[in-house]
């Protein structure tokens, strides 16, 4: 069959990867391996853990929420590891059709955004500010649906007070600094898409 996902990377600039993506499965992949995250669809998750660091965040509604949910578990000390003994079926982005995408480009986008305040020192923040920087520009002025990328922006400065509200809880909850966390899990400074 095909793979989904055997986890995922992120880039210092902030977007995703699920690694395996549309590959044919050949066994390439079986093994026990940390990462940044773990895509929800197979995911088992120890309730303790869940009761220190809290659920998926309710306002990301559709996009990242377990890339947010994974970086949390590693800054926290928690472990986030793929299993290749667990499979299952999934068809990806069934919920968000074609005509949906600008949807998906704005919420994507916001929640990634939301994740990077939320999750990471003001450190690493200001360190990688140039590559989301470059990033948003890159999107901004060579993509369609560029629209998109301005209102998550503009969500975010409107709710920059929750976001923070957010980050300090999450922040209180971290016992592994960003470049351990970079240390224990690849974080390439982009990810080329095909």
């Amino acid at each position: 069959g095909r793979i989904d996902s055997v986890g995922g990377i992120i880039s210092k600039n902030g977007d995703g990867l699920d690694i395996g993506h549309d590959e044919s499965d050949k066994g390439q992949y079986d093994f026990f391996k940390r990462h940044g995250y773990l895509k929800s669809a197979t995911l088992i998750m120890r309730r303790s853990m869940l009761d220190r660091i809290g659920v998926f965040d309710t306002s990301y509604g559709y996009g990242v929420e377990d890339t947010d949910l994974g970086i949390r578990a590693n800054i926290s000390g928690w472990r986030v590891v793929y299993n290749p003994n667990l499979i299952s079926t999934h068809i990806g982005h069934a919920t968000m059709v074609k005509k949906h995408e600008p949807y998906e480009i704005y919420t994507t986008e916001r929640n990634k955004i939301v994740t990077f305040i939320k999750n990471y020192e003001v450190r690493t923040g200001i360190f990688h500010l140039p590559l989301i920087l470059i990033n948003f520009f890159y999107w901004i002025l060579f993509r369609k649906n560029s629209e998109e990328y301005l209102r998550a922006i503009l969500w975010n400065i409107k709710h920059i007070e929750e976001t923070l509200r957010k980050r300090r809880v999450v922040q209180n909850l971290r016992k592994i600094p960003d470049k351990d966390f970079f240390n224990i899990v690849w974080f390439p400074p982009f990810i080329k898409f095909r």
